[in-house]
C-alpha cells in the first residue's frame, strides 16, 4: 500500500512539472506578444499628457498674440489683415521660446478682423512630435485651436450720476466739468470702427432731487400737480413824526491824531419824538407761479428703493415751491418767506451713443449748474432707472432690456461722484408728515435724524442695485463710487463698500485723473471663446 502510494505521489510530481513547463511557456508567449501594446498604452498616455500640455501653451501663445494685435489694430483702425499678420506673427512666436514650446510646429494661420462687429478672430494649426504613438505611425498630432478678442466696451451703457449741490459752485464744479468730458474723450479715443450704438452714456445731475425733463409731465410712471398761481398778503408799516424839527447838516473832517472839526453845509429834518408816535401800515399782495419744473421726489418706502411697480405707486413730480402739508395740494401760503425747491436746472440726459452724438453730451455737462443741498440716493437710484429697461411704462427705456443683456453681453454701470454728505431726506418717510418732497433738512449732518436716514436709504439701494438679475444673472447694475474733496469718514466709508467695481477718493485737482483712468479700465479688451 505504502508503495502504491509513493508511485502515485511520482506520478503526480512528474505530470504537474510538466503541465507547469507547458503553462509557462504559455504565458512567456503572452507577455511576450502584449509587452508592446502595454509599452504603447503607458506611453501613448505621457504622449496624450504631452499633447495636453503643449495645446494649453499654444492656447495661451495665441490668446495673448490676438489680444496684443487687437491692441495695436485700436490705436490705428485703418489697419486691414495684411497689415497686422507680421506683428501677429512676432507676438506668437515670441510666446514659444521655452524648449518643450519650441517643438510646437504651426503650419497653418487665419487672421480674421471683423469691422462690423469690432472683433479678431485667429485659428492656428499645429504639429506637436510624439515618442511612443510614432511606433503606431501617428507622429505628430495636429493640434487646432481658435482666439477672439474684441473690445469689451463695444456694449455698455454708464450712467454718469453727478453732484451739482451748493458746494460744488465755482472751482469744483469746472474741474468736474473737465474731468467728465476727459472721461468721454478717453473712451472714444480708445473706441475702434465698430457698432455705434456700442457704448452710451447718460449724465444725472443730482443735488436734493433729480430733474426728469418736463417732457415726462404726462407720463404713466409719474404724477404731478397743476400749476397754481398763489398769492399771501404782506403787511408793511413805518412810523411817521407828527413834530418834525429842523436842524444844521454836520459832519466831523480831519485825522483824530492831530485835530478834528466840525463842517457844516444845509439842513435836515429830524423826530425829536424818536422813530415816531404814529404807524402808517400798507397790505401789498404777493403773488408767485407754483409750477413744475421736472423735478421729482420719492415714492414711499420701500418703493422708493425699487424700480417697478409704477402703476401702484407713481413718482411724484415736485412744483418749484414746497407747500406745507397740512393744506391741501394746492395751497401753498404756508411758508414765510416763499422758499425755493432748488431743483437742477439741467435734466438727465437719456442713454446716448458716445460715438455720434460725443459734442452734444460734451454740452450737456458744460450746461450743469450749482444749487441745492445733498441727497445722494435720489442720484443713484435715478442712475439706476436710466440704465434699466422694464417696458415702455417705465421712467427710461433707452438702455438694453434683459434679453439684450444676455445676448450681446451688456454691461450696466454707474458711475456716482459727490463731494458731500446726505443733508436732506424725503418727508414722506417722517412721522407725521405725507408730502413727498426732500424738505427733511439737517443743520448739522453729524447729528441729525435725515442724515442718519438717508444713509440708511443710500446703504439699502445700494445692495438692491447690486443684487443678481434672475433674468440675466448678473447684476442689475455695477457701481463705481468718487467721492471729491470730502472730509467725513462716514460717507466715504459708506459710498466704498457701495461699490462693487471699485471706490476713488479724489482731492481737487485729481478728478479729471480719476475719470481718465475708470474710462481706461472701462475701455479695456476682454478674450471671448
Amino acid at each position: 500500500m505504502k508503495k502504491m502510494f509513493g508511485s502515485i505521489a511520482t506520478f503526480g510530481k512528474r505530470n504537474f512539472l510538466k503541465e507547469a513547463r507547458n503553462e509557462g511557456g504559455n504565458v512567456a508567449i503572452m507577455v511576450a506578444i502584449a509587452l508592446p501594446f502595454l509599452v504603447l498604452a503607458i506611453g501613448g498616455g505621457a504622449d496624450y499628457a504631452r499633447t495636453l500640455a503643449a495645446r494649453s501653451k499654444l492656447q495661451a501663445a495665441l490668446d495673448s498674440a490676438t489680444l496684443a494685435t487687437y491692441k495695436r489694430y485700436a490705436g490705428d483702425p485703418a489697419q486691414r489683415e495684411a497689415e497686422l499678420q507680421p506683428y501677429f506673427d512676432r507676438v506668437l512666436r515670441s510666446s514659444l521660446q521655452e524648449r518643450f514650446e519650441r517643438q510646437i510646429e504651426i503650419v497653418g494661420e487665419e487672421l480674421l478682423l471683423d469691422t462690423d462687429n469690432n472683433t479678431l478672430r485667429a485659428n492656428i494649426e499645429a504639429k506637436f512630435p510624439t515618442t511612443f504613438m510614432r511606433l503606431v505611425g501617428i507622429d505628430p498630432v495636429v493640434i487646432r485651436t481658435t482666439s477672439e478678442v474684441k473690445a469689451g466696451m463695444n456694449f455698455t451703457e454708464v450712467a454718469l450720476v453727478l453732484d451739482v449741490t451748493g458746494s460744488m459752485e465755482g472751482a469744483r464744479l469746472d474741474e468736474l466739468k473737465r474731468a467728465a468730458k476727459s472721461f468721454l474723450d478717453t473712451v472714444n479715443a480708445k473706441l475702434a470702427s465698430g457698432d455705434p450704438q456700442g457704448f452710451k452714456v447718460s449724465i444725472v445731475p443730482f443735488a436734493e432731487y433729480v430733474n426728469v425733463g418736463m417732457d415726462k409731465r404726462n407720463a404713466p410712471w409719474i404724477r404731478v400737480d397743476d400749476d397754481v398761481v398763489v398769492s399771501k398778503d404782506i403787511r408793511e408799516c413805518r412810523r411817521t413824526c407828527d413834530n418834525p424839527q429842523t436842524r444844521p447838516r454836520c459832519r466831523w473832517e480831519g485825522n483824530p491824531d492831530v485835530g478834528m472839526r466840525e463842517v457844516c453845509e444845509g439842513t435836515e429834518q429830524y423826530c425829536p419824538d424818536g422813530p415816531g408816535t404814529r404807524e402808517e401800515c400798507t397790505t401789498v399782495t404777493d403773488w408767485h407761479n407754483v409750477r413744475w419744473e421736472g423735478c421729482v421726489g420719492s415714492r414711499n418706502y420701500p418703493d422708493n428703493l425699487q424700480d417697478e411697480g409704477y402703476g401702484a405707486n407713481p413718482v411724484p413730480g415736485v412744483m418749484n415751491l414746497p407747500r406745507n402739508p397740512d393744506y391741501p395740494a394746492d395751497t401753498y401760503d404756508g411758508w414765510q418767506p416763499w422758499p425755493d425747491n432748488n431743483c437742477p436746472a439741467q435734466p438727465i440726459m437719456p442713454l446716448t451713443p458716445l460715438k455720434t452724438n460725443i459734442d452734444d453730451i460734451k454740452s450737456r455737462i458744460d450746461a450743469l449748474q450749482a444749487n441745492g443741498f445733498t441727497y445722494i440716493p435720489i442720484g443713484l437710484a435715478w442712475g439706476w432707472r436710466v440704465l434699466s429697461n422694464n417696458g415702455p411704462d417705465d421712467p427710461f427705456n433707452e438702455g438694453a432690456d434683459d434679453e439684450t443683456v444676455r445676448n450681446r453681453d451688456v454691461r450696466k454701470i454707474i458711475i456716482l461722484m459727490t463731494d458731500g454728505m446726505n443733508r436732506m431726506a424725503p418727508n414722506v418717510d417722517r412721522p407725521g408728515w405725507s408730502y413727498r418732497d426732500h424738505s427733511w433738512r439737517c443743520e448739522d449732518p453729524g447729528a441729525c435724524d435725515a442724515s442718519q436716514y438717508a444713509d440708511e436709504r443710500l446703504a439699502e439701494l445700494c445692495a438692491r442695485i447690486k443684487e443678481k438679475n434672475p433674468a440675466t444673472g448678473r447684476r442689475n447694475a455695477e457701481i463705481i463710487t468718487i467721492t471729491f474733496d470730502v472730509s467725513d469718514n462716514g460717507i466715504k466709508t459708506l459710498l466704498r463698500e457701495c461699490s462693487s467695481m471699485g471706490s476713488y477718493d479724489a482731492q481737487s485737482g485729481q478728478l479729471s485723473e480719476i475719470f481718465e483712468s475708470i474710462a481706461s479700465s472701462l475701455a479695456e479688451l476682454h478674450i471671448s471663446r
